[in-house]
């Protein structure tokens, strides 16, 4: 029985229980967090070419010649006879070729030692050679290096090589000489430096903001950090499992942990507010947590399934690292969101005490909705005008076509990338490669009279082309050019097996259009030129851009079919088509928002932007189902729908504006796609609370709906 003292004092069991409990999830997440913290990088151009589909060329380029990557150093800042310029550069040609990542090096120096068969004019046809290989060119003295990286150079390789190149700058530097270097695979490695930072910096910094902004709404810190906990679950558990199941990291699948945060405080946001509301209407904290884990159960059930399937559909991209991280963030959503409404409840009715919000804190929202009801017709066709020109933009859109755009304008990456290449240095290769159709090996004659590699000059863009003419016009007939052979597969103008030869066409970089322009006129003049031979075309970045073409096929048909899924789901909560279209339209308008960002930014797709629209569908999902359930069963009156909006409104604008601020801070990043990624997220998710708040009090029905 009741002691008639009141009711009787929580015992010990219950007092402890709760505290168990946060000191197992505090101790487990830090534990994922020490786990995580061991996840690797890698962005190498060879690892996303290999996410693709099979693709013949590719091969032949990978198993046949050992892949194409390579940096070019160029030693420059000296006279026409400077002897310490010329012994700097012996000590670089005994120095580089001793990297783990340098599988060869071609230079002047390096050729001297290699020409063991007999030539004609040697000196003028060495000097020939060097030219052609645009080692050494007419103008300011410069020795090139060109570094040939080993196909299974390991990103910490290829890191240390971008070190040993630093101090050797700094060691030119102090001779009076300078010395630049670039290649896509230090690009490759600065974008491996640059995902470490952003999980290290800026990761970190969007939690923070995003729990100040919720304090400055709860005012409350047991109330912020019951709601931060499963959000950092979600996050750190998704990083520990994909170093566990799935391999490094990339530009990809960096974002799974903001992704994953962002969806799981949203959705706890709102449980943790209702609870909070139901303290200030008078209730013990038990009784809230209670009333708050009914009335959120379902709202935050379908929305979190919503935006699993939104995110599992990333399974059909033929991108792995997308099909990997919607693999994740689906798992992440499905699995912590039980944790958040149980666990999180179970903690809240533990609080002795919490700061409760003032009823009349709903009215605003209120009279917001009932406003917009009254100015229907002006809200409704801002909205479809918006979703008009959301549907527009996919023409517009641009791709990003490789990584050096990702850097600041000032990064020494792309500076010095960027020099070489305006002196003509085309840094970006495709390969052409032939083989006989008789399958014949490749004969010295048929070499020489097949004079390819001035067709393939003349393709849009080329600025150079070695094959093997090059090597074969510095070589005497006869018994010369029977020696050639050997020196060809060395200089990796034939295979092994003399069956396929190969020609290198560099080009600067350019747009997605340029580069497909000039793809297909080297296929046209290999096909016209050698028609006895079947041409392959690849390269390391023809496969990156082949990567970077998925993206807006993966974006189009990932909104298709979480769109269906979506409908299925709102037909549990919603009581009329016109309710159904209200909801679909108002979950579209914030994607739309930020496809047209991105136009009017001249934002491009990359692997990061791709996820936004992702991202801020899970938001806008959120909260239209909280709002449509809120508004409660059949029939219902305008008075149901405007209590909906008081109720929700105010943990839509909390949820909503925290994660604005929390991916606003990644726009302080200089690393263009975290930059992009946090601005467009935080408009997406200002756009989902507009239209959440402005947009679907105009398209619901406000008269009464009555079952039949």
């Amino acid at each position: 029985m009741p002691s008639p003292n009141g009711p009787a004092p929580p015992t010990n069991g219950r007092r402890r229980g709760p505290i168990v409990l946060l000191v197992l999830w505090v101790v487990a997440l830090a534990g994922l967090g020490l786990y995580a913290d061991g996840w690797s990088t890698d962005n190498r151009i060879e690892r996303w070419g290999s996410q693709l589909d099979r693709d013949v060329s590719w091969e032949v380029l990978r198993d046949r010649f050992g892949g194409d990557e390579a940096v070019l150093v160029r030693l420059g800042g000296f006279g026409v006879e400077d002897a310490a310029a010329q012994a700097f550069a012996e000590q670089l040609g005994a120095e580089l070729p001793k990297q783990a990542a340098v599988e060869d090096v071609v230079s002047p120096l390096s050729l001297l030692n290699r020409w063991p068969w007999p030539v004609t004019e040697p000196a003028t046809n060495l000097e020939r050679l060097v030219r052609g290989l645009d080692l050494q060119a007419d103008g300011p003295p410069r020795i090139d290096f060109v570094l040939r990286i080993a196909l299974g150079a390991t990103p910490a390789e290829r890191a240390d090589l971008a070190r040993s190149l630093d101090d050797l700058r700094e060691r030119a530097k102090a001779a009076g000489l300078g010395l630049r270097y670039a290649g896509h695979p230090l690009v490759s490695a600065a974008l491996d430096d640059e995902a470490r930072r952003v999980e290290r910096t800026f990761v970190p910094l969007l939690v923070l903001l995003a729990a100040l902004g919720a304090w400055a709404f709860l005012r409350s810190v047991p109330l912020v950090a019951v709601a931060l906990l499963p959000a950092a679950t979600a996050s750190v558990g998704s990083r520990a499992a994909a170093r566990a199941f799935i391999g490094p990291s990339d530009l990809i699948l960096v974002a799974v942990g903001p992704i994953t945060f962002v969806l799981l405080l949203a959705g706890t946001l709102h449980v943790v507010l209702r609870f909070q509301h139901h303290v200030g209407a008078g209730m013990a904290p038990r009784e809230a947590a209670r009333a708050a884990l009914l009335d959120k159960r379902l709202g935050c059930s379908l929305a979190a399934l919503t935006t699993a399937i939104g995110f599992a559909v990333f399974r059909i991209s033929a991108l792995r690292s997308v099909a990997d991280l919607g693999t994740l963030a689906a798992a992440a959503v499905l699995v912590v969101t039980p944790l958040s409404l149980f666990g999180s409840t179970y903690l809240l009715g533990a609080l002795r005490s919490s700061r409760g919000s003032a009823t009349a804190s709903a009215r605003p929202w209120r009279k917001l909705a009932a406003f917009v009801a009254r100015r229907r017709g002006l809200f409704a066709c801002a909205a479809i005008a918006v979703l008009v020109a959301g549907a527009s933009t996919p023409t517009f859109l641009q791709t990003a076509t490789d990584g050096l755009t990702y850097f600041a304008a000032d990064h020494p990456v792309r500076v010095q990338f960027e020099s070489l290449e305006a002196e003509g240095a085309g840094l970006s290769s495709a390969e052409v490669m032939i083989e006989r159709k008789d399958e014949s090996a490749w004969t010295v004659s048929q070499l020489a009279s097949l004079e390819l590699a001035r067709a393939l000059l003349a393709a849009p863009g080329a600025t150079h082309v070695v094959g093997p003419e090059l090597i074969l016009d510095t070589i005497a007939s006869g018994a010369g050019r029977l020696a050639a052979m050997p020196l060809l597969r060395k200089a990796g103008r034939l295979d092994e097996s003399g069956k396929i030869a190969r020609w290198t066409v560099r080009f600067p970089n350019g747009e997605s259009e340029q580069t497909d322009a000039l793809l297909a006129a080297l296929h046209g003049v290999a096909d016209a030129r050698v028609p006895e031979g079947t041409a392959y075309v690849s390269g390391s970045l023809v496969r990156l851009h082949e990567v970077q073409a998925t993206l807006v096929g993966t974006l189009a048909r990932s909104l298709g079919l979480t769109l269906i899924a979506t409908t299925i789901l709102f037909l549990i909560v919603v009581r009329s088509a016109r309710e159904l279209l209200a909801a679909l339209m108002v979950n579209l308008v914030p994607v739309a928002v930020i496809l047209v960002a991105a136009v009017a930014l001249g934002i491009p797709l990359d692997g990061a932007t791709t996820m936004v629209a992702a991202v801020v569908l899970g938001l806008a999902v959120d909260n239209t189902f909280h709002l449509l359930h809120a508004a409660g069963p059949m029939p219902r009156t305008p008075r149901s729908r405007l209590h909906a909006f008081a109720e929700v409104g105010g943990a839509a604008t909390v949820s909503s504006f925290s994660l604005a601020l929390g991916f606003g801070t990644l726009l302080l990043s200089g690393f263009a796609p975290t930059s992009r990624f946090g601005g467009l997220c935080a408009i997406g998710a200002v756009a989902a609370w507009a239209a959440d708040l402005l947009v679907l009090p105009a398209l619901l029905p406000w008269r009464s709906q009555r079952r039949g």
